[in-house]
């Protein structure tokens, strides 16, 4: 046992993760900051998010700071990047790099919002979702047309009841 390495510890299985991702079947092992943990990356067409609300992409990492994630979210017409997603089983808690939601196309339940560096926050059970802006306004519709927001997030639920709070410039409303 005293020439036992870190690289000698693989032991394979199945990950449960409760509805946050299906079984995932991946190797333990020991991880660069010496937790236990695992490297696992979805197909191409990424995995399920929660009982298949949302759909993941690109990496999912266990250590000592719970699940994580790098890449990808898309949920309804809502499209998160971030280098750090936080997976909890009753939520999920990201800062973006860019947020991004089209409009249904369908019965335009949605409206069009394109974002760098906002917060985010789901509840999955509950069916909310809410973003919200760090620095700049949220651009809503058209670039010349941005929500500027009060700190209140703007809520996204599955029947298009899509909520924000503040203003929104409307410079030629009236012509």
């Amino acid at each position: 046992m005293t020439n036992l390495q870190a690289d000698d510890l693989n032991l394979g299985g199945e990950y449960y993760c409760g509805d946050i991702f299906p079984v995932l079947k991946q190797n333990l092992s020991v991880n660069q900051d010496n937790s236990l943990g695992f490297v696992f990356e979805p197909p191409p067409e990424g995995i399920p998010t929660y009982g298949g609300k949302a759909t993941f992409y690109d990496q999912i990492l266990l250590s000592n700071k719970g699940i994580e994630g790098i890449g990808k979210l898309e949920y309804l017409t809502s499209t998160s990047r971030s280098e750090n997603f936080q997976f909890y089983p009753d939520s999920m808690i990201a800062e973006t790099a860019q947020f991004n939601m089209a409009k249904d196309s369908i019965a335009a339940k949605f409206p069009i919002i394109a974002s760098y560096d906002a917060s985010l926050k789901w509840y999955p059970s509950a069916d909310e979702f809410y973003s919200y802006r760090k620095e700049e306004d949220f651009p809503s519709c058209r670039p010349s047309r941005p929500l500027q927001e009060a700190p209140e997030p703007h809520r996204i639920l599955p029947d298009g009841n899509g909520k924000g709070h503040g203003s929104s410039e409307l410079p030629r409303a009236g012509d």
